[in-house]
């Protein structure tokens, strides 16, 4: 008499063909995690700029923006009409840029130029789990370019 059934052997092939695949779904779920959370700082970013700039074209003020890698946030202020406020990264993102300093300082103009005051306009978000960036840019007519690497 033959019973039907799977044998052991059977059983531990589908037990480890199952285990893989969800590893790897795990793994491209972290991945697609990572990606979506720089995604939208680099978003968030993209819009504070924005807001700065169209509130110093539209108010006619010059406002001040600071760039602080140390304390991983963006700051804008205004010296006539005492408006700031910032944006801090959020946990997990590092803030950096190429230069011999921890601050980089822009001031927008009421036209929307950009002068900025140490010779750095390029900075960086860096994803410390995957090593992941994105790469901003301000030139001086006041565009922002973001790379999402």
């Amino acid at each position: 008499m033959k019973t039907k059934g799977f044998t052991i052997v059977e059983l531990m092939v589908v037990i480890v063909i199952i285990g893989l695949l969800g590893g790897m779904a795990v793994f491209s779920y972290r991945g697609l995690f990572a990606r979506s959370r720089l995604e939208e700082t680099m978003n968030e970013v993209r819009a504070f700029y924005a807001g700065v700039n169209k509130k110093a074209v539209t108010e006619g003020y010059r406002y001040k923006i600071q760039i602080d890698k140390d304390n991983e946030l963006l700051k804008y202020i205004s010296t006539e009409t005492l408006k700031q406020d910032s944006l801090v990264l959020r946990e997990g993102l590092d803030l950096d840029f190429v230069g011999a300093v921890d601050l980089i300082e822009l001031t927008v103009f009421v036209g929307g130029f950009v002068r900025d005051e140490n010779d750095v306009r390029e900075f960086f978000v860096r994803d410390n789990e995957t090593g992941k960036l994105i790469t901003f840019y301000i030139s001086p007519l006041g565009v922002m370019e973001a790379r999402l690497q």
